[in-house]
């Protein structure tokens, strides 16, 4: 009697995590990318990382489109003395941003603390509107956690940078960057929901 008991249970266990792992490859996508519907806010916020580049093209191109005057980048990603802040900036400027267009946060290490001190400049501008650019597979943890932390009084559009396209979402499993990525951001929405309320 154990035994078939056992048996059941591990049966249905075995089919809860084949279940969830088809439900995580076809829905991957949809699980880690969040992107609303565009209009004018006060300023277009971007959140620096690794993939910086895609980032900033795409808050410049929300930028020259009229979304908003001006743009607020903050710092994020770090290595020794490099600071992807002053890449970022330069990079703006190159794609024809006037300096006094650009804001800059580079006192933040991480996504929450983006949030903690980009509300402080919000509340010294009286913007109350952002438009949030952050890489493709950090926008759901990012809205999350801007949200939370600038509550109800802010309006945050998420507006995703595309750094991986279709295919690559499709393969998810076969882009080492990408598996490694939403491996990271799985681990740490985790502990941001459970430990950091």
């Amino acid at each position: 009697m154990k035994r078939r008991v056992c048996f059941i249970i591990g049966l249905c266990l075995l089919l809860v995590i084949i279940g969830g792992v088809t439900y995580f490859s076809k829905n991957v996508q949809k699980i880690f990318v969040y992107s609303q519907e565009l209009e004018p806010a006060d300023v277009v916020l971007i959140l620096g990382g690794w993939d910086s580049k895609y980032r900033v093209e795409h808050g410049v191109d929300l930028y020259k489109k009229g979304y908003a005057p001006k743009i607020l980048m903050s710092e994020g990603y770090t290595i020794g003395e490099f600071k992807a802040i002053d890449m970022m900036k330069d990079y703006a400027q190159k794609l024809g941003v006037p300096p006094e267009d650009i804001l800059i946060e580079k006192e933040s290490e991480s996504t929450v603390e983006n949030a903690i001190m980009v509300k402080r400049i919000l509340e010294e501008l009286l913007a109350q509107k952002i438009i949030l650019v952050t890489a493709d597979y950090h926008s759901k943890r990012s809205a999350r956690i801007f949200s939370d932390v600038l509550g109800p009084d802010y309006k945050i559009i998420n507006s995703p940078a595309i750094v991986y396209n279709q295919k690559d979402w499709k393969n998810w499993w076969k882009e080492e960057k990408l598996r490694s990525y939403l491996l990271m951001e799985t681990f740490k929405y985790a502990y941001y929901l459970f430990f950091s309320q």
